[in-house]
C-alpha cells in the first residue's frame, strides 16, 4: 500500500489508544500500528502496486503525483499530533526500502543482511490468510480499491 494508507491507520489507531492509562497508552499505539502494517500490505494485492518504476507511463506518473502529494499534506498536517502512530505504521518500510536497501547499495549487497527484511514475512501471512484476494497490482483499475480504503479512512478519522 501506499504511505498515505499506512499514515491514515497509524492515525487512527493513536486516536483510539492515546487514552488509554500511561505507559499503556503508548505501548498499545506502538504495536497495534506495527501489526497493522501486515493487515494493510496483505490487502495491497488488490491496489495498482507496481513492481518495478513506470516513468514512461504517464498513468503510473500522475497516480504517483497524487499519492505522493497527499501523503505529504498528511504527513505534514497530522505529524505533530500523530506522529506516534503515523510513524510507527510506516516503520517496517522505513526499515525495509530504507534503511535495508540503502546499506545494500552502500555495501554492494553484503550477504550478511539476508533474511533482515520485513516484507518476506509479510508475503508469507498473506499467502497464508490473504491467498484468496485477487492479484489486481498490474491493473489501472485496482486505484480504485485504495481510493476507497482512504476515503473510508478519512471518514472513520472524522467520526472518531
Amino acid at each position: 500500500m501506499q504511505a498515505i494508507t499506512h499514515f491514515l491507520v497509524g492515525i487512527i489507531i493513536q486516536s483510539l489508544f492515546i487514552n488509554f492509562s500511561p505507559p499503556y497508552n503508548i505501548f498499545l499505539i506502538i504495536v497495534i500500528a506495527f501489526f497493522s502494517h501486515f493487515l494493510i500490505d496483505c490487502i495491497a494485492k488488490i491496489t495498482y502496486h507496481l513492481k518495478d518504476p513506470q516513468p514512461h507511463d504517464k498513468f503510473w506518473v500522475l497516480y504517483h503525483i497524487i499519492i505522493f502529494t497527499a501523503s505529504a499534506i498528511v504527513l505534514v498536517y497530522f505529524w505533530k499530533p500523530f506522529w506516534w502512530g503515523m510513524g510507527v505504521a510506516v516503520l517496517i518500510d522505513i526499515y525495509d526500502w530504507i534503511i535495508i536497501r540503502g546499506i545494500r547499495k552502500l555495501k554492494k549487497n553484503p550477504l550478511w543482511l539476508q533474511g533482515y527484511e520485513m516484507h518476506p514475512l509479510i508475503d508469507k501471512f498473506r499467502e497464508k490468510f490473504f491467498a484468496w484476494l485477487p492479484d489486481w497490482n498490474e491493473k489501472r483499475y485496482a486505484v480504485v480499491p485504495e481510493a476507497i480504503l482512504i476515503l473510508a479512512l478519512l471518514v472513520i478519522m472524522y467520526l472518531i
